[in-house]
């Protein structure tokens, strides 16, 4: 602790790492990606169970890094093996929801800078809902030049009799 009124400045050499899009060199998209943490189910009221999902997705390149490039996507949602009545599996697939999202809608859901860069979207179920707990999510990223990425991801979703789970101190 430093005698009287005195303030002592420390020094410190940190690289400060540029985190523009001018840094990105490769802007080339390869990929449509989904957020690794941040996709899930949503509940969009206040009654226990997901009404919809909340996706974050990101074009990417090679090297995995966030594009800001503008595109139209398509999200399909899909459920299956769903159990019978008679407790088997059946290998058929439902579609749930499906929305077309525009250049425009998409500018819009941007986030361009910090860990969560991409595209947040709150997505709630149109007509039917899920009778399971996973989905599979289905992207369609298509560029004005006529290139387009595909990619598919499982989400977990809690259902009206699982309730929010809550964390309360004691």
């Amino acid at each position: 602790m430093p005698e009287g009124n005195a303030v002592q400045w420390a020094s410190a050499n940190v690289p400060v790492e540029p985190t523009t899009q001018e840094a990105i060199l490769d802007k080339k998209i390869v990929d449509i990606a989904f957020h690794p943490t941040m996709c899930r189910g949503h509940n969009f009221d206040s009654n226990p169970g997901d009404d919809g999902l909340y996706l974050v997705v990101t074009p990417v390149n090679e090297a995995g890094q966030v594009i800001n490039q503008l595109g139209s996507l398509t999200v399909i949602v899909e459920e299956d093996g769903l159990e019978t009545k008679d407790g088997t599996s059946n290998e058929s697939h439902a579609r749930i929801a499906g929305w077309e999202i525009t250049k425009e809608e998409l500018q819009e859901s941007l986030n361009p800078i910090g860990s969560a860069q991409g595209f947040h979207l709150s997505l709630p179920w149109k007509e039917a809902s899920p009778k399971g707990q996973i989905v599979t999510v289905y992207l369609k990223y298509e560029l004005d030049d006529g290139h387009v990425f595909v990619n598919q991801r499982n989400i977990q979703m809690r259902k009206p009799s699982q309730g929010q789970s809550v964390w309360s101190p004691r």
